[in-house]
């Protein structure tokens, strides 16, 4: 009897060059991200373990768009402690898709106003490498507002939650301004400069939220 041959899958070369390449690119940038939590200058090294062609460069940076597929876990649960504070206007759904909105326009917004600045100072090159560690960075900080929307479970309205949210703010921008200062090289002063500009961005746009919500 005559064995049957077996199947070939025509699509396989094809995802065995592709799909290795989407997870190793995503397991660096959650490394990142660890690192950048913890204030590690290595972070970079965490993406571009071999100092990175501009091709892979540029991968990468597409690829570290999926943080923020990642991110909506994490803010999921600040959003589920804010409603469980009552801090969220009715209807809730409607407060919680015009937070998540307003997030993800201050985080494409400040990228568009980044790459204005880069291509003005003459280092346009170093964007795609800003972009890949900005979003990455972006769930560093919202895995940190998670943390400290534990309190709020256990002790609504405790001093415990103000205290958690402060220490956190603290921890989120400091994550943020070494992002952009290992990202893109610039001085201290003109990376808390673009670090302020992001805060006044997203006060901005949370005042429009608000407004659209209240």
């Amino acid at each position: 009897m005559l064995s049957r041959p077996p199947s070939v899958d025509p699509w396989a070369p094809r995802r065995a060059r592709i799909e290795p390449g989407i997870a190793a690119d995503l397991r660096r940038g959650l490394l990142a991200a660890w690192r950048l939590a913890a204030g590690r200058a290595d972070a970079v090294t965490a993406l571009y373990d071999k100092g990175g062609t501009p091709d892979a460069v540029a991968r990468i940076a597409v690829r570290s768009f999926a943080s923020l597929l990642i991110c909506l876990v994490p803010l999921g649960l600040v959003e589920a402690s804010q409603l469980h504070l009552g801090n969220l206007p009715k209807p809730h759904w409607h407060a919680v898709a015009a937070d998540l909105l307003g997030y993800v326009a201050s985080w494409l917004g400040f990228l568009a106003v980044v790459h204005a600045i880069a291509v003005r100072r003459g280092i346009a090159s170093a964007w795609p490498r800003f972009v890949a560690l900005w979003n990455w960075s972006n769930l560093t900080q919202a895995v940190l507002l998670a943390i400290a929307s534990g309190p709020a479970w256990l002790a609504p309205q405790s001093v415990f939650v103000v205290a958690a949210w402060l220490i956190v703010a603290g921890w989120a921008v400091m994550v943020e301004w070494v992002a952009i200062r290992l990202s893109l090289g610039l001085s201290r002063a003109i990376t808390t400069a673009l670090v302020l500009l992001d805060l006044t961005l997203e006060l901005a746009l949370e005042g429009v939220v608000s407004a659209l919500t209240g």
